[in-house]
């Protein structure tokens, strides 16, 4: 166990220690320690756990540089509560500990600006705290930031951490941020600040494919703003984000090659509406990179959903069929400079995703999904139920397979059994 692993384990370490008890001292002041055990007997009331065994097999062997095994297997420990501090302030939190084989994890509670190329053991997913009031609300820490209406796969969630580590599992991480908020009647409006800016594991998994890259952190400061309104039978939001990309490029830097997430300015929007059984969405996102570092891109989702009433023919709870349609469109070339831009990054930039939900009863769901490429003429197919066998005890199954050699993005296929226990 190397000095600047230990290093790095206890600034993670220490910075939330800070983090927590600064915010929750007041909170423990004011008590007497009666007052203070009823609130460590909120606190674990208030907790939620769930704990989930899994295994994976991958139709194709991965990269040995990403994941040598075609097998794995791991459990994962996720606990997550909300507790009122005061009338306005409370603490939320979602806690996640997991150990896999093969082994890609290294340290435990990572601080700001600390980029291992090994996920966490143990890590906050979220970690903040919220201070509300009936107009205004301000949050501090760690945050999942979601946005976009569009179903199945949308270019504007691009605001939160993913956790690449196993191409099967990815999960959503937060970033630290300043999030104000202004309510007016049903009307919100978000500021967000990224201090550290977004440490996105998917910078590092590209130096996991390469070696040979250098990878350069991306700890710039970003801003994000969102007008989100409620209207009869609709919705909508608009905003815009300065700082980090959505994706890392690759550039000649005299003789070393680095990998870096250009700074750029964004403008996104998206809107939903229903009608009886119908949903439509959209949502997009243009991206103009700062000195032409990356491409300049234009990111559309539109598609809908139908709760077909058709489940009562086949004798099942419900049927519903959703599609969705991904473009992207290049605005102006790279420089030259740039050796490769995020286009091959870029998802669903001319696909078809359709998903097909069976509800079979109140304990049994199936769903059918395929995603088609127009660009390369591939499908990537999907199938997978989850049971539930008890009331916390839920048993998931999902299987994934392409129609000819891996596609790019792609895993290559796999198959994944997974056992979930909440309490």
């Amino acid at each position: 166990m190397s000095f600047l692993f230990l290093k790095n384990v206890y600034q993670g370490a220490l910075f939330w220690l800070c983090f927590i008890g600064f915010f929750s001292f007041p909170a423990f002041t004011v008590a007497d320690s009666d007052s203070t055990w009823g609130l460590v007997e909120d606190f674990v009331e208030n907790t939620f756990f769930e704990l989930r065994g899994y295994t994976d097999a991958y139709h194709q062997k991965q990269s040995p540089a990403l994941y040598k095994d075609q097998y794995g297997a791991g459990i994962q420990l996720r606990a997550e509560s909300y507790q009122a501090l005061t009338d306005n302030l409370s603490l939320n939190f979602r806690l996640r500990a997991q150990i896999e084989y093969p082994d890609y994890r290294s340290g435990i509670f990572p601080g700001p600006n600390q980029n291992d190329s090994k996920s966490p053991y143990v890590d906050f997913q979220v970690m903040n705290i919220l201070w509300e009031g009936e107009e205004n609300a301000f949050l501090v820490g760690k945050d999942v930031l979601k946005l976009g209406f569009s179903h199945l796969y949308s270019p504007v969630d691009r605001f939160h951490t993913l956790d690449w580590t196993i191409p099967a599992h990815n999960e959503p991480n937060g970033d630290f941020q300043f999030s104000f908020f202004h309510y007016r009647e049903e009307d919100t409006i978000r500021l967000t600040v990224f201090p550290f800016g977004q440490q996105d594991l998917r910078q590092t998994g590209s130096s996991r494919q390469n070696p040979n890259l250098t990878l350069e952190q991306d700890d710039t400061l970003s801003g994000l703003i969102i007008y989100d309104a409620v209207r009869r039978g609709f919705d909508f939001y608009v905003g815009g984000h300065f700082g980090a990309g959505a994706y890392p490029i690759t550039q000649a830097l005299g003789s070393t090659r680095t990998v870096v997430v250009p700074e750029s300015a964004s403008l996104l929007g998206g809107v939903i509406a229903t009608h009886n059984a119908w949903t439509l969405f959209a949502d997009g996102l243009f991206q103009h990179s700062l000195d032409r570092e990356d491409e300049n891109f234009a990111r559309l989702s539109i598609g809908a959903s139908y709760a077909s009433d058709i489940g009562g023919l086949l004798n099942i709870d419900g049927f519903t069929p959703t599609l969705t349609y991904g473009l992207d469109e290049v605005t102006n070339e790279a420089r030259a400079t740039t050796l490769s831009t995020s286009r091959n990054q870029r998802v669903n930039a001319n696909n078809l995703l359709s998903e097909f939900r069976f509800e079979i009863n109140p304990d049994l769901v199936i769903t059918l999904a395929d995603n088609y490429s127009f660009n390369t003429r591939k499908h990537q197919f999907g199938v997978g139920g989850a049971y539930s066998l008890t009331d916390s005890i839920t048993l998931t199954l999902a299987n994934t397979f392409t129609s000819q050699n891996t596609p790019e993005n792609s895993s290559g296929g796999y198959t994944t059994l997974s056992v979930s226990l909440r309490f």
